[in-house]
């Protein structure tokens, strides 16, 4: 029996992700190793100290679990039952998009056939009806929960109502842009509104038991963590009276009008529809879900994309193809991510909104009124659309900020927003030994770090190994504790030989050696090292 767990990040430099990990809590984790124990020999055939690794060292674009476990009869069943419901948990959020930040797909290979990534099920059968209800529960704690990925937010482009003047803070884990107002769901699963609140959209609920938001232009929608949706601001047209029941996985706001994908699915639709875009197509299939100005997107499980509404300039005309991970409807335009990286565009596309930049190393979308947003694999945004001077251009594509460091992006009508993670951390680091001779039988050489006082050993991920920053060499053990003086120190223990092979040059060298942290911040020391 196999079961190989790839996590697929949309922002793949290690530097600043911290939880590229396999995202599951501690306490499951280790019901998992329980499972995976030979009852007969007692050993766990899982390698506590890799629990993950990279599968190329030169893209770094996939993280990946692979272990095969020793196991008997009596043990069988639980396994089964196990990746049965890991099986459900993956395709739940690689298909309805419920973790923001991240993308998780598995593939079980015990005779069984393919799920997640290209091949895709759906929820069905007694098992699966169960398993979702579990799953429904891991959701938040996985997506929300401690382990997400949180930064704070920037804001560009048009703020006359304050829009792109978002809130203080770095608990931030999803952000969406309506067309004066914002939202941001915070690590606790509470939300916060900011910009234009003429109706009321930007003054969200209270509660902390949300997992997904959405903003149109005078509404907003919520996604509770039990399935169900609430919604808020101007209720003309029906817009904040969203459907009941809580088997809904996925929403999306258009100007005048919602969307939500449900667990069986489906799609439903409320509120204006003028020209059919709150009228979606009969089908199960459904992935992902996408509202424009008043033109709809969605993407099937075999990799297709649909769309109605408004078609005017062809924005409900999306391109054909099987090859699509995840779309984006702007005021007038789509866009698409293929699976190669690549962005496509079509609809209305005056000012180049809909004309994405040639590349195959973007990692997520983002539509606005005039104005486009990707996000690349090394953390940095890309923009395109009106640029022109004129009075509509108000910096959502100048303004695009600079660095890369970036971890999730929206675009408004005239606006944009970004999370990003905090600055590194600098922290005093001494390798021992301070000279290295690569023909001695030694095996390890260490870095030891003392980190500022205000981190506590909760703060260090350790299920993520330091590494050292130059050649990528990756710490075998890494060992995080308290010293008589309260301070954490962090011990990183390295493959000699390996960074022998690395490095052939003799003499001192100056090494950078990075650590992580658990909020994607990462924290680093140099020290010089003399090689023999």
């Amino acid at each position: 029996m196999e079961l190989s767990i790839t996590v697929k990040i949309s922002y793949m430099n290690r530097k600043w992700a911290s939880q590229l990990r396999w995202s599951l809590p501690d306490s499951f984790s280790k019901a998992l190793f329980e499972v995976m124990t030979d009852n007969k020999t007692g050993k766990n055939s899982l390698d506590h100290k890799s629990l993950i690794y990279t599968s190329s060292q030169e893209s770094r674009k996939n993280y990946s679990l692979l272990f095969t476990p020793t196991i008997d009869k009596s043990a069988e069943l639980w396994y089964i039952l196990l990746s049965a419901t890991l099986r459900i948990f993956f395709a739940v959020l690689c298909e309805y998009g419920l973790c923001v930040l991240t993308k998780i797909c598995s593939k079980w290979d015990m005779g069984g056939r393919r799920i997640g990534g290209v091949n895709r099920i759906g929820i069905s059968g007694l098992l699966g009806k169960i398993t979702f209800l579990v799953v429904t529960a891991f959701v938040y704690w996985l997506c929300i929960g401690p382990s997400a990925l949180a930064g704070s937010i920037v804001g560009w482009g048009w703020d006359h109502y304050g829009q792109s003047t978002p809130p203080d803070g770095n608990d931030f884990v999803s952000i969406t842009a309506g067309v004066c107002h914002n939202l941001a769901l915070k690590s606790d699963g509470s939300i916060v509104g900011w910009g234009g609140d003429y109706v009321g959209q930007a003054t969200p609920p209270d509660g902390n038991d949300f997992v997904a938001i959405a903003a149109g232009v005078g509404h907003s929608l919520a996604l509770k963590s039990d399935g169900s949706i609430v919604a808020w601001g101007g209720d003309f047209l029906g817009l904040a009276t969203p459907p009941d029941g809580n088997n809904f996985v996925a929403i999306t706001a258009g100007s005048y009008f919602s969307l939500a994908l449900k667990s069986d699915g489906s799609i439903v639709g409320w509120g204006g529809d003028y020209v059919g875009q709150a009228t979606p197509p009969d089908g199960n299939d459904f992935v992902a879900i996408a509202g424009g100005g008043a033109h709809s997107l969605a993407l099937k499980s075999d990799g297709s994309i649909i769309a109605w509404g408004n078609n005017d300039d062809g924005r409900a005309t999306p391109p054909d193809g099987n090859d699509f991970v995840a779309i984006a409807a702007g005021g007038a335009h789509g866009l698409a991510l293929k699976s190669d990286g690549s962005i496509v565009g079509w609809g209305w596309n005056r000012y180049g909104q809909a004309t994405p930049p040639a590349g195959n190393d973007f990692v997520a979308i983002a539509g606005g009124g005039a104005h486009s947003l990707a996000l690349k694999s090394d953390g940095s945004i890309i923009g395109w659309g009106i640029s022109d001077g004129g009075p509509y251009d108000f910096g959502q594509v100048t303004g695009t900020p600079s660095g890369n460091n970036y971890l999730a992006i929206a675009a408004g009508y005239n606006h944009s927003l970004a999370i990003r993670c905090q600055p590194p951390i600098e922290a005093k680091m001494k390798f021992t030994p301070k000279v290295l001779n690569c023909n001695s039988r030694g095996k390890w050489f260490k870095a030891h770090f003392v980190l500022p006082e205000d981190i506590t050993v909760e703060d260090v991920d350790s299920h993520l190994l330091g590494e050292i920053d130059s050649i990528g060499i990756e710490a075998d053990y890494m060992d995080v504790f308290v010293d008589e003086d309260g301070l954490v120190r962090v011990d990183m223990t390295f493959d000699r030989t390996a960074f022998c092979d690395a490095l052939t040059d003799g003499g001192s060298i100056e090494i950078t050696v990075i650590g992580f942290l658990t909020n994607c911040q990462y924290f680093y020391g140099t020290d010089f090292i003399t090689m023999k």
